[in-house]
């Protein structure tokens, strides 16, 4: 598993995350679970999960209110665009 950096408050993401994200502009939300979801950006997936779970090695871990927000509102196949190193659900 990777070190986390970016750390603010009791969020975290991988340190390859970058990498990964560095020329994909738009991706889709390809999966929902109880505790997370996976955004598709061309052949990769991001997992978003919850502060205080495992950090993915491909994925970020954000506040849970911010998980239960996301989770309620964004649907299957939903645009994803990142922009400013951040995950826009639109």
């Amino acid at each position: 598993m990777s070190k986390a950096e970016g750390n603010v408050g009791t969020e975290a993401r991988s340190n390859l995350l970058p990498l990964y994200l560095k020329n994909r502009r738009v991706g889709k939300v390809h999966s929902k679970f109880n505790n997370g979801l996976n955004v598709q950006f061309d052949d990769v997936l991001i997992y978003v999960g919850c502060s205080g779970t495992p950090l993915s090695p491909f994925g970020l871990n954000i506040e849970e209110e911010k998980l239960k927000a996301i989770l309620r509102s964004v649907q299957i196949d939903q645009m994803v665009v990142h922009k400013e190193k951040k995950l826009n659900f639109l």
